[in-house]
């Protein structure tokens, strides 16, 4: 991941990153038969272990307001501590080659998808309390989606000058207003 992040796909070597991970080439490729496979692993299981690890921890908050906030929260620390990642992910979504995308489309789709209808779940619970009266579940988890999407891209791209912490701040502060019950607002 730390080549692919530093480089980028094109600029990766399969040369390098054996030589990290301590391996000879030949071994290297015997486990996978090309870059595109290698990167491919690589993003599909940071993706799904990033994707399970932060279901995990916003659904043992309780109150479904308390676990669309504690998703922002998360995505932020992960933001952080996942940096190469996040280059990473920035780095795909802003230019994948065709190739990449063609093997790799259905099966990040279907996951991406997943998610996005765990987010809108969990949008939909806030609604069901009470807390998201007037604004449509769907429109409320796609907006958050894109929000954490693009944020965690310029943070990861280094587009931004404001310090992820600010934005992260921001960001729950925006959507802790659209949380509150209809008589708070």
């Amino acid at each position: 991941m730390a080549e692919f992040a530093e480089h980028g796909f094109d600029g990766a070597q399969m040369s390098a990153m054996a030589a990290r991970a301590e391996v000879a080439l030949g071994t290297l490729y015997s486990l996978f038969e090309s870059k595109e496979q290698l990167f491919q692993v690589v993003v599909e299981s940071t993706a799904e272990a990033f994707v399970r690890a932060l279901i995990a921890d916003v659904t043992a908050v309780p109150g479904p307001r308390e676990r669309v906030l504690r998703m922002i929260d998360v995505a932020f620390e992960r933001f952080q501590t996942d940096r190469d990642f996040f280059r990473l992910y920035a780095q795909s979504t802003h230019g994948w080659s065709t190739r990449i995308r063609l093997t790799m489309g259905e099966a990040a789709q279907e996951r991406f998808a997943a998610f996005n209808h765990f987010v809108v779940g969990l949008a939909r619970d806030a609604a069901d309390a009470g807390v998201l009266r007037g604004i449509d579940p769907e429109a409320f988890g796609l907006a958050l989606m894109g929000a954490l999407t693009n944020v965690g891209a310029a943070v990861a791209e280094g587009t931004t000058t404001r310090p992820a912490e600010e934005l992260a701040t921001d960001m729950r502060a925006l959507f802790e207003r659209l949380l509150e019950p209809e008589e708070a607002k």
